[in-house]
């Protein structure tokens, strides 16, 4: 599991800094606080989360579970839980960088991406449910039917 972890915090560091620089860079007169298109990126994310699903599921081995249809569970829910754990992460950090203050820079929203353009209509306080809500529940999940 721990292997997994790593590749996916290596994929959100790179993530994360080349979009923070694409950011900087993208940043002029006409659009002072920046823009970027976070849809090229989503290869990147893909070579690294694709594993790291793969590993955080089989942390017990192949034979850790005991039938097909807890392994098939078991991958989807990583899957989920590492998204959201992304998800919130990287819009949170990048926010942070991007110099946003306080819970609802936190939980901001940007222009460019299908998800973005998807929260505009949220309230802050809903953004920040459905990330920490998607988190917990599957993180839980996750666990407790790894126990089985």
């Amino acid at each position: 599991m721990i292997y997994g972890i790593i590749i996916a915090l290596i994929t959100l560091v790179i993530d994360e800094v080349t979009d923070y620089a694409l950011w900087l860079k993208n940043r002029n007169l006409y659009m002072p606080k920046g823009s970027v298109n976070h849809k090229k990126g989503t290869l990147l994310r893909c070579i690294g989360m694709i594993p790291a699903t793969w590993l955080i599921a089989h942390s017990d081995g192949w034979f850790g579970l005991k039938d097909f249809w807890t392994y098939e569970h078991i991958v989807w829910i990583a899957g989920a839980m590492l998204f959201f754990w992304y998800w919130t992460l990287f819009d949170g950090v990048f926010n942070k960088a991007t110099k946003q203050k306080g819970f609802k820079g936190f939980f901001r929203v940007g222009t460019t991406d299908v998800l973005d353009i998807m929260q505009k209509n949220w309230p802050t306080w809903l953004r920040a449910t459905v990330k920490i809500g998607g988190i917990v529940a599957f993180t839980y999940l996750f666990f407790h039917l790894k126990q089985m």
